[in-house]
């Protein structure tokens, strides 16, 4: 027996249905864990840092070091602006800094993607002190965390 056109579409729009659910879930599930990992350490002080990339011609994976004296945590995210929605934060990395040896310090390295559209990158960083941290713009690096693009990403929307 043969199936109609329409039974074609509802099995096209079911598939593409689940699919959406599980990259949904999938999503829901790291964030949680990310969130879980940060405040897992208990009390900490914790201290906002923006990093504001600006735009560029070449996309791509980029990387952000980030440097200080003490250990510390960083959740990385974005303010994500889509219309007709609120703006809200978008927490997509999680990275403990590690020690770099012959005393100069804790670094943290994070790759992510970095589109031709401007982005201020939010990061959240947290240590046993209050610590100054420097965040250096550097490009080359062996990062500690990758923080893969989404398909909307490298098409352009919401980068």
């Amino acid at each position: 027996m043969r199936m109609n056109w329409i039974a074609w579409l509802l099995l096209i729009l079911v598939i593409v249905f689940f699919i959406g659910i599980i990259f949904l879930a999938k999503e829901l599930i790291k964030k949680f864990r990310f969130m879980t990992e940060f405040i897992q350490e208990g009390e900490g002080y914790v201290q906002k840092i923006t990093y504001k990339w600006d735009g560029s011609s070449s996309t791509g994976m980029k990387e952000i070091e980030l440097k200080s004296d003490l250990p510390f945590e960083v959740l990385i995210g974005f303010n994500l602006i889509v219309p007709l929605f609120p703006t809200m934060f978008d927490h997509f990395g999680f990275v403990q800094a590690k020690e770099k040896g012959d005393n100069i310090g804790y670094h943290a390295i994070i790759s992510t993607y970095m589109g031709k559209k401007p982005v201020e990158f939010i990061l959240f960083v947290k240590s046993r002190d209050k610590t100054k941290i420097e965040v250096i713009k550097t490009f080359h690096c062996k990062p500690d965390v990758v923080c893969k693009p989404h398909l909307y990403q490298r098409l352009g929307f919401y980068s």
